[in-house]
C-alpha cells in the first residue's frame, strides 16, 4: 500500500490534474485508516471532475469513521437532495446513522429517500397506466 501511495503521489506531482491518482492515493490512505489525510486528498478533486461524486461520498464515509457523524449526515443529505436517484448515498447515510445508534433517524430519513431513489412506476406500454414498483406504505 505504501508503494501505491508513493506512485500516486509521484503521478500527482507530475500531473496535478490527474484526479484518478488522487482517488488511488486516498484509497491507500483509507486502507491504512488515515481517514483525515484521505479526505484532504479527496477534497482536492474539483466538482467538475468525473471523480467528484465518489470523492464527496467517500469524504462523508470517512467523516463517519472519525465519529464526525453530524458533518457526514449533512454532507450526504445535501448529496441526496442534489441527486435523488442515487441509492449509494442513501445507503451510506443509513449505515452511518445506524453505526452511531441513531436508528430512528436512519429509518425516518433513509427509508423515504431510498424509496424515492428506487421506486419508480413500471411502464406498461400501451396496456394501461404504469404499475407502482414499490409498496404504497412502509413499515419498519
Amino acid at each position: 500500500t505504501v508503494a501505491a501511495r508513493n506512485f500516486a503521489r509521484m503521478a500527482i506531482y507530475l500531473r496535478p490534474d490527474l484526479d484518478g491518482a488522487r482517488a488511488v492515493l486516498a484509497t491507500g490512505m483509507e486502507r491504512d485508516e488515515m481517514w483525515a489525510e484521505a479526505n484532504d486528498v479527496l477534497a482536492g478533486i474539483p466538482a467538475s471532475s468525473p471523480y467528484s461524486w465518489e470523492a464527496r461520498n467517500r469524504i462523508a464515509i470517512n467523516l463517519g469513521r472519525q465519529n464526525r457523524i453530524d458533518e457526514a449526515v449533512a454532507m450526504l443529505s445535501r448529496m441526496s437532495d442534489e441527486r435523488k436517484d442515487r441509492v449509494d448515498v442513501v445507503n451510506n447515510l443509513g449505515d452511518i446513522l445506524r453505526g452511531a445508534d441513531r436508528f430512528k433517524e436512519a429509518a425516518a430519513g433513509a427509508v423515504p429517500t431510498w424509496a424515492t431513489a428506487v421506486c419508480r412506476p413500471i411502464p406498461t406500454g400501451n396496456h394501461g397506466p404504469a404499475v407502482p414498483a414499490c409498496p404504497v406504505s412502509w413499515s419498519i
